[in-house]
């Protein structure tokens, strides 16, 4: 949701690279991710980034917390 938002936005005037869990098309280049399970080495090799946004959030505000 905001990082979809930013990506657009920025995408216009920079090179864009998103990760997430969805496996849908989107206007900027884009890489699905399963960031419990998966290494982020191949992530940082694939976009070399300058700078790293992180908008991640638990968009289902009903959920019920569970501590470990």
């Amino acid at each position: 949701m905001l990082g979809y938002s930013l990506a657009v936005l920025l995408n216009e005037k920079y090179n864009v690279y998103g990760i997430g869990k969805s496996n849908c098309d989107m206007p900027f280049n884009y890489i699905s991710f399963d960031f419990m399970n998966e290494d982020y080495s191949s992530i940082l090799n694939w976009s070399n980034p300058d700078i790293i946004i992180n908008c991640a959030a638990i968009t289902d505000i009903d959920r019920k917390s569970t501590r470990l």
